[in-house]
């Protein structure tokens, strides 16, 4: 996916006005740089999960591991995405990813014979 639909008004939604209260921008830039992470492997099939160590997650988003769960649960919490802890390993899952996706992206899932969107 090359970008994101992102809506001009995204900060009013009731949840991200709690994560802006909760965490500051801190917290609302990590939710949307991990849409970014999501986004990045989201192709035809529709993958809308990333999974990491715990240790690159934090480094990617350049946040502590305690914030960062903190944050991560806070979004699981109010159903921004899911996450599952493997251990040493992190899933997060985004499906309502899909529907934000760029037109360019659709245009190759509809070439790949794949349904570009659930």
């Amino acid at each position: 996916m090359r970008w994101i639909k992102h809506l001009s008004s995204a900060r009013n939604d009731p949840v991200m006005k709690l994560l802006l209260a909760e965490f500051g921008f801190e917290g609302y830039g990590l939710y949307w740089n991990i849409l970014e992470i999501i986004a990045e492997n989201l192709d035809y099939r529709n993958t809308t999960s990333a999974t990491m160590t715990a240790k690159q997650w934090c480094n990617s988003v350049k946040i502590s591991p305690k914030k960062f769960q903190k944050i991560l649960v806070f979004c699981s919490e109010n159903n921004c995405f899911s996450f599952k802890n493997n251990q040493k390993l992190i899933t997060i899952n985004c499906p309502k990813l899909v529907k934000y996706r760029d037109e360019y992206s659709r245009k190759q899932g509809k070439k790949s014979g794949q349904a570009p969107d659930i």
